[in-house]
């Protein structure tokens, strides 16, 4: 989700970046950048990074994600429905992270956060 061009992109202007506290530690997600964006779905990647419980320093990485959207094509908005999580690096050695609680709490969250904008603005910054 790239969503960084000249235009930044509604998505973008959301409060970037976003926090998730799980029982490991907390997860901050920077600004999706999209890569491509075909019918209602929206596939890119996400930096972010974890600071495991009891650490000093985060490890950072990126996420790979699949979002599906609800499209109003006479107001050009959308929503982001639900996001799927196929693939996470890390720029170094994931240590003990568990990728999989990560991969769970972004997918529960992110719908919360119901993320919106304009379609058009989505569509010209990939």
């Amino acid at each position: 989700m790239g969503l960084l061009c000249i235009t930044v992109n509604s998505m973008l202007a959301q409060n970037w970046p976003r926090k998730i506290q799980i029982p490991e530690g907390r997860i901050m997600l920077y600004q999706p950048q999209p890569q491509e964006v075909e019918g209602n779905k929206c596939t890119g990647v996400c930096a972010f990074s974890i600071l495991p419980s009891g650490k000093k320093d985060p490890l950072f990485g990126a996420l790979f994600f699949d979002a599906k959207m609800e499209i109003d094509r006479d107001s050009r908005r959308y929503q982001v429905s639900s996001i799927q999580i196929p693939n996470i690096k890390f720029s170094g050695s994931q240590h003990d992270v568990n990728l999989y609680k990560i991969k769970a709490a972004v997918i529960r969250e992110v719908p919360i956060w119901k993320l919106q904008g304009s379609l058009d603005e989505l569509v010209a910054t990939v």
